[in-house]
């Protein structure tokens, strides 16, 4: 049956809905001696539709084999065109993994490896972090309830436009030297992390990524804030450390959204005055920078719970900050501080102050 697959392979029509449909029929013969054989090999099935799902019309395929009621469910998991794409994912690529447990198994989908369904069967979230993928294929994009995927520490280098359907994308560890162009046509992520590649620019059309809400692009090598992260009005986490930052542009306030920013272990020299009218910030990391005072424009930040300044080469902490009435947790440690004003006593809510 192999060889009659691949026969037909090149002679179908774009426009199939269903595997019995092309421009050279596969006969329900055909579909019959298939099942009767029990070929490991429906991803061929998958291939034939062109990536079409088969279980638009999956009942009436089955019925039109004569598939006992008692065996439909099997039939009905083994046509499953969300398995199809994983055993081609395997197919192409599985060779190299670390981890495949139960891949291309009887098993339902939910027991293979890094594959999480919802209640319904459908593949929601794909974990393969840490398994040494080279690719991800485009036919993802058929796993239409899928919006979270994991590839961290991997050896990729891009991923494909088509997974539009994707929330949260994590393609951090994968030695990444440029943010694939790809990624600006997954308009629906609000989660991304790019965090510990080689990466030193984004590019212009990551702007239209305007759902992101969390951006993770630490341990990576930019030494400018790319403009492009302006664009993202809607952000609310933001993390910029273990970078080679020598300066952050005031218009970093312009995100008014941002309730966690993180710039620590940088070379900053300063920060903006302007960061001041970020009024929803919560938690401020600036640790391990240049900083030679702390800015008393972030007494403004009345929300602020956490602000870490530790190792800098601060001597004098402004009184001003008893205006963060919010403020629970202030680490000053690591500078050169030989006092502090006695009006940070008046901060009720404070429970930890580190000058260690």
């Amino acid at each position: 049956m192999e060889e009659i697959i691949s026969l037909y392979i090149s002679n179908i029509t774009k426009s199939i809905n269903i595997v019995i449909k092309c421009e050279r029929l596969i006969t329900i013969l055909d579909l019959k001696e298939l099942v009767a054989k029990e070929l490991d090999t429906y991803a061929c099935l998958f291939r034939l539709t062109n990536g079409k799902n088969l279980e638009e019309d999956l009942n009436i395929l089955l019925s039109d084999l004569n598939i006992n009621n008692e065996d439909k469910l099997y039939f009905m998991n083994k046509l499953n065109v969300e398995r199809a794409v994983l055993e081609e994912w395997y197919r192409l690529d599985g060779h190299n993994w670390e981890n495949s447990e139960n891949w291309c198994s009887v098993l339902p989908l939910n027991d293979w490896h890094g594959v999480t369904t919802n209640e319904n069967g459908k593949i929601i979230i794909l974990d393969l972090s840490e398994n040494n993928l080279h690719v991800v294929p485009s036919e993802l994009s058929q796993l239409t309830k899928l919006t979270e995927l994991n590839v961290f520490y991997n050896d990729l280098y891009s991923v494909p436009s088509e997974l539009s359907q994707l929330k949260t994308l994590d393609l951090s560890d994968n030695d990444l030297c440029l943010v694939p162009s790809e990624l600006s046509q997954l308009t629906n992520l609000t989660h991304l992390s790019l965090f510990c590649n080689n990466l030193f620019s984004v590019p212009p059309e990551l702007s239209q990524l305007t759902n992101l809400i969390h951006l993770d692009l630490s341990y990576n090598i930019f030494e400018l804030v790319p403009s492009e992260l302006l664009q993202f009005t809607n952000i609310i986490h933001l993390d910029l450390s273990y970078n080679k930052l020598s300066s952050v542009p005031k218009e970093l306030s312009q995100l008014t959204n941002l309730t966690y920013l993180d710039l620590s272990n940088n070379k900053l020299l300063s920060v903006p005055s302007e960061l001041s009218q970020l009024i929803n910030l919560k938690y401020l990391h600036l640790y391990d920078n240049k900083l030679s005072s702390v800015p008393s424009e972030l007494s403004q930040l009345t929300n602020l719970t956490y602000l870490e300044i530790s190792g800098n080469n601060i001597s004098s902490v402004p009184s001003d900050l008893a205006e963060i009435t919010n403020l629970e947790l202030l680490i000053l440690s690591n500078n050169n501080i030989t006092s502090v004003p006695v009006e940070l006593s008046q901060l009720k809510n404070l429970k930890i102050i580190n000058l260690i």
